[in-house]
């Protein structure tokens, strides 16, 4: 029974929590606005979940990241099932595009067409 015990903490330790991030804008004020999670079977093969970012966020160009995320009770989940239920855990994190520190940068064309050279 112990070395079980052992064996089992052993992979706990050694298996990975681990995050997938989709970066959307560069705006600093970013707020988790809605997490949750999405329930695949079979390790998932084959199978997607869609969220529509627009509508959690308000518009489209508000969305700032978007995370999956494997945590330990996800993987607890996938190990005691042997893959037969297979959890993912998202995170949706909007923002203000106001507070937007990406600069615009406004190109003019540099060629004349009067000339025909550059201005």
């Amino acid at each position: 029974m112990k070395k079980i015990t052992t064996l089992l903490l052993a992979l706990i330790f050694l298996t990975s929590c681990s995050a997938q991030t989709s970066l959307f804008n560069n705006s600093l004020d970013q707020t988790l606005t809605k997490e949750g999670t999405h329930n695949f079977f079979f390790y998932g093969i084959g199978q997607t979940k869609n969220e529509n970012l627009a509508q959690i966020c308000g518009n489209a160009s508000n969305v700032a990241r978007t995370q999956t995320i494997s945590t330990l009770p996800n993987l607890l989940g996938q190990f005691l099932t042997l893959g037969l239920w297979f959890p993912r855990t998202y995170k949706v994190y909007c923002s203000d595009m106001s507070a937007d520190i990406t600069p615009e940068v406004d190109v003019e064309d540099s060629v004349s067409t009067e000339e025909g050279g550059q201005s």
